[in-house]
């Protein structure tokens, strides 16, 4: 009788313990992107998994990546979509858009120097809205950028 109040404790304890773990992942998921319900973050995911499909296939699909990187900052991952957008850099270092965007990703949390730096290749390549950003958040880094 003994043995089966073990066992049962047992697996009681276990059961808390996934329970909270299961929470602290909900917990930690909640901060990405507030506003998107559960149904949309799996939409969400389901379309990553198919844009990453379509990059194993060809590594070089520019729409493939540029849609991956969206979607990404979507779920508030911008690390993930930086390294899309260097890719894509990559593929075309022509595109202003993706020096910008690669931009606005960095600077989640501040306009730092790499930032900046991708703002001023944007401004540089003629997108205006660049300039704009360039000019009002980079003040600080101009010096460097712009020898």
């Amino acid at each position: 009788m003994q043995i089966v109040k073990n066992v049962i404790l047992f697996l009681f304890f276990n059961l808390i313990i996934v329970c909270s773990q299961a929470q602290q992942r909900l917990a930690v998921d909640s901060f990405f992107n507030r506003n998107l319900t559960s149904h949309q973050r799996d939409s969400i995911q389901r379309l990553i998994a198919y844009y990453t499909h379509l990059i194993e296939a060809d590594s070089l699909n520019q729409q493939a990546y540029f849609e991956r990187a969206k979607l990404y900052v979507d779920l508030g991952m911008q690390h993930k979509a930086v390294k899309d957008y260097s890719r894509l850099i990559l593929i075309d270092s022509l595109n202003p858009i993706y020096y910008y965007n690669r931009a606005i990703c960095r600077s989640k949390y501040g306009f730092t120097l790499d930032a900046c730096s991708d703002m001023y290749k944007a401004s540089q390549m003629g997108l205006l809205q660049a300039q704009e950003v360039y000019q009002r958040k980079c003040a600080l880094y101009k010096n460097q950028l712009e020898k």
